[in-house]
């Protein structure tokens, strides 16, 4: 199948459209990405009070960087400030209410915590798919 020139010139030009607008909706502030860097190299490091202190910078700064707040909650987590970490993952849920990973970890902290009603409520936010399996024929 051939595609003539005239076509072609045009699926370029919404393949750059997509990617610019891609980019676009995807872009953090440049200094929230900044301090996000230094703090996933102190985490790498094991110092993850600078890390925690980076992130919470970033996320002042940009609201919206959603891996701010899952890298802030899992080095709470980590460093057993659960109720920090609640707080961090349930952020992430709020910009992102399709991120069941967010809604697990915080169904697990309650859980370890002894908090299961809040556990089960995080639990029922996970809409994993059924998984039919049939029996051999």
């Amino acid at each position: 199948m051939q595609i003539c020139k005239h076509h072609l010139r045009i699926l370029i030009f919404l393949f750059f459209i997509a990617i610019i607008g891609t980019k676009a909706v995807f872009a953090y502030a440049p200094l929230a990405e900044e301090k996000y860097k230094q703090g996933v190299n102190y985490s790498d490091q094991g110092n993850y009070s600078m890390a925690i202190m980076l992130f919470e910078e970033a996320s002042r700064i940009d609201p919206s960087f959603n891996d701010v707040y899952f890298n802030m909650g899992i080095l709470y987590e980590y460093t057993n400030q659960n109720d920090k970490a609640i707080t961090a993952f349930e952020q992430l849920l709020k910009n992102n209410p399709s991120d069941t990973e967010a809604a697990f970890k915080i169904a697990s902290i309650c859980y370890k915590s002894g908090k299961y009603k809040k556990a089960m409520s995080y639990i029922a936010l996970i809409n994993l798919p059924l998984i039919h399996i049939s029996e051999p024929t």
